[in-house]
């Protein structure tokens, strides 16, 4: 946790002169963002969901004999991997930000933290799939198209970590104390 405290700090460095958004922006998205992360977790989760559906297709052409892929397997076969690699990373960016919900609802910073390690994990999985894929036109344009995304997610989260307290304030509980009762 305190090397992630650490990055934390120092993106925070980085971003401190970057122009930011009105505080009427930065509030609305600071009150709402659990909205938008859980909207974009279930279109997440349907876009896997097709997207399973589509590798099982390319598997079951892949094993039949008479497909050119079959002959092909070790090209095939690497597709098939890095495809299971992207999976991986997608749903564990897809647990963080389901996980992330019940906390931004309540402002609270684990959820800001648990956006963070997505988003970590997104920057993570961008460069390990733009290198899987051993093709120059692919490498590039998945790191363009990551670091964009990337920009805009970490500039939107770096924006609202104002509002997301360090240490939210428990409501005091009541004491109640009872005078002992004598039994007769």
């Amino acid at each position: 946790m305190e090397p992630l405290r650490k990055l934390e700090h120092r993106i925070l460095g980085w971003v401190k002169d970057v122009p930011h958004l009105p505080r009427d922006v930065q509030a609305w998205l600071g009150r709402n963002i659990w909205i938008i992360v859980m909207v974009g977790a279930i279109i997440g989760t349907v876009a896997v969901f097709f997207q399973f559906i589509n590798w099982l297709a390319l598997m079951a052409v892949i094993s039949d004999p008479r497909s050119q892929l079959y002959v092909y397997g070790g090209v095939a076969g690497w597709s098939v991997a890095t495809t299971i690699i992207s999976y991986v990373f997608t749903v564990l960016i897809l647990v963080a930000l389901f996980a992330s919900v019940a906390a931004l609802k309540n402002r609270s910073k684990r959820g800001w933290v648990l956006l963070f390690v997505a988003w970590l994990v997104f920057v993570l999985q961008t460069v390990i799939t733009a290198v899987l894929s051993l093709n120059a036109f692919v490498f590039v344009f998945t790191l363009l198209m990551g670091a964009i995304f990337a920009l805009i997610f970490g500039y939107v989260l770096f924006e609202v970590h104002t509002y997301f307290d360090q240490h939210k304030a428990a409501k005091p509980k009541k004491i109640i104390e009872k005078e002992p009762t004598e039994k007769a």
